[in-house]
């Protein structure tokens, strides 16, 4: 990967911009004393000077961002750049001189640059990066920060230095390398993984977290990987892999609870956090273990109704005892969902996630993620675990009864974060709408209705009035903006004039 220096190019962190050859010395003047270059460029090209370099991608030219094609196509081409860069150099302006990195609290540790997220693939992708301070001086190499840097990071050395392809590490783990990283942009978080999972695809800014869920769904066509589907990754520590979760889970309470709306391609980067630990099973290895002759290999049919797919699943009235047991949906059907994928702290044992599937009756069968509240008796407080460690022991005991069902993965909902936002607003007043659908269905029951107030002596009262042939009702609401509470006091005359 070594060229000699004469025909190299280096890149500054944070993005690269197409490499610009620079043919005379005339033209080299004019760039240095061109007064509309900005320090930041003028010492970057110093340092790729100094160390013989003639090329460089600097990340605030090059690009025009005005250009949607172009900017898909630099977007989609970063990591191919920075990985075929000879050298990086990341420039970290919060970090003095001097200090020792690998001290306690060193600003090195804290640096804003570990924590964006456009920055991790520059991390990864180079194989050689060089720190700079904010004077422009050398802190060091990944190479010879590695530990320090898999420390600060969470990412494998192996990932780092490249002793591992990519590829061998999970789709949950390399999410939770981005969980706790930032960018200006919403959409930025998707698209700056896109080399991360070797994935291209547009660029739609303005699409917000769309731009996650449309990442995840490109992982599923190209990724045989379902550590995609465990994210929060609360796993149940309470559990000994020589056992069978039944016997687990003999002394508690649990209460199994339906995240509302959630799917499982609903996460948040962030929601991969604890995804560091889960390691993919491939799908051969999958199916000896569970011994299915039925067992297909993870395919994703996209369907008006969502994502179509197979999945293997153990009733949750058969994996976990039944006295006492309650559920918050009780018409509902809860599995555990069997994940190709292994936690680090319990070798041996696939992962269950919760799941629920609310009654159908078209047979388009919704899954929805799930958790459980544990509650040992005697009470000790309860956990609230969304997965399961599923020991050989678990598998064999229900091997006859793993399901193999298909479900759909739903479309997400369509978004109102203009309505959200103003209900999170201070209000000075509450108003209350009569709608015409509700008049309509009073008018139906033979009522007319009215809605009057607020007036001058009483500011947050209203009088809802409903009346028929034998009667009138009303309503007095009553709110409270301290409290955000709402009270209402009903009458009822029978004796109209």
């Amino acid at each position: 990967m070594i060229s000699p220096p004469q025909s190299t190019y280096s890149s500054p962190v944070h993005r690269p911009s197409t490499p610009r050859p620079v043919s005379t010395p005339s033209a080299v003047t004019s760039i240095w004393s061109d007064p509309r270059l900005s320090p930041k460029i003028r010492d970057a090209c110093r340092v790729a000077r100094e160390a013989g370099h003639r090329y460089l991608w600097i990340d605030s030219c090059g690009i025009d961002k005005t250009s949607s094609s172009e900017l898909t196509e630099s977007i989609n081409s970063m990591y191919k750049w920075y990985g075929l860069a000879e050298v990086c150099y990341a420039y970290l302006a919060d970090v003095p001189s001097g200090e020792d990195p690998r001290a306690d609290q060193s600003a090195f540790r804290e640096s804003r640059w570990h924590k964006r997220g456009w920055t991790l693939q520059e991390l990864i992708a180079p194989f050689d990066v060089v720190f700079l301070a904010e004077d422009r001086t050398q802190i060091g190499t990944k190479l010879a920060l590695v530990d320090l840097v898999e420390e600060i990071t969470g990412i494998p050395e192996g990932a780092l230095i490249h002793a591992k392809s990519l590829d061998e590490f999970s789709v949950a783990q390399r999410l939770s390398w981005a969980a706790q990283r930032e960018t200006t942009r919403e959409e930025d978080r998707a698209y700056s993984l896109l080399g991360i999972f070797n994935i291209n695809m547009p660029t739609l800014y303005g699409e917000g977290a769309r731009a996650f869920r449309r990442l995840q769904e490109e992982i599923l066509r190209r990724i045989p990987d379902l550590s995609l589907f465990a994210w929060e990754a609360y796993i149940y520590e309470d559990f000994d892999t020589d056992h069978d979760l039944i016997q687990a889970l003999q002394n508690v309470r649990w209460f199994a609870i339906r995240k509302r709306g959630e799917t499982p391609l609903d996460a948040r980067i962030s929601s991969f956090a604890r995804g560091g630990k889960i390691k993919a099973i491939p799908h051969d290895d999958v199916f000896r273990r569970l011994e299915l002759t039925d067992l297909p290999a993870p395919e994703y049919t996209f369907t008006p109704h969502g994502i179509r797919t197979k999945l293997p699943v153990i009733p949750l009235s058969l994996a976990l005892p039944q006295q006492p047991a309650e559920h918050d949906d009780k018409e509902s059907h809860w599995y555990l969902v069997i994940l190709g994928c292994e936690h680090d702290d319990y070798p041996g044992a696939l992962l269950g996630q919760a799941c629920v599937i609310p009654p159908s009756e078209s047979g388009v069968e919704y899954l929805y993620q799930g958790l459980m509240a544990v509650m040992p008796i005697p009470q000790r407080g309860a956990v609230w675990p969304d997965i399961f460690p599923l020991s050989p022991a678990t598998i064999e005991r229900y091997r006859e009864h793993i399901q193999v069902k298909t479900v759909y993965i739903s479309q997400p909902e369509r978004t109102t974060p203009l309505s959200r936002d103003v209900l999170r607003r201070p209000h000075k007043t509450l108003n209350l709408v009569l709608l015409k659908e509700t008049r309509d269905a009073l008018r139906a029951q033979g009522y007319t209705a009215e809605l009057q107030g607020p007036d001058e002596d009483h500011p947050t009262t209203y009088w809802l009035t409903l009346a028929n042939d034998d009667q009138m009702i009303t309503v007095e609401y009553q709110y409270t903006l301290l409290d955000f509470t709402l009270n209402a006091l009903g009458a009822v005359d029978r004796h109209l004039p």
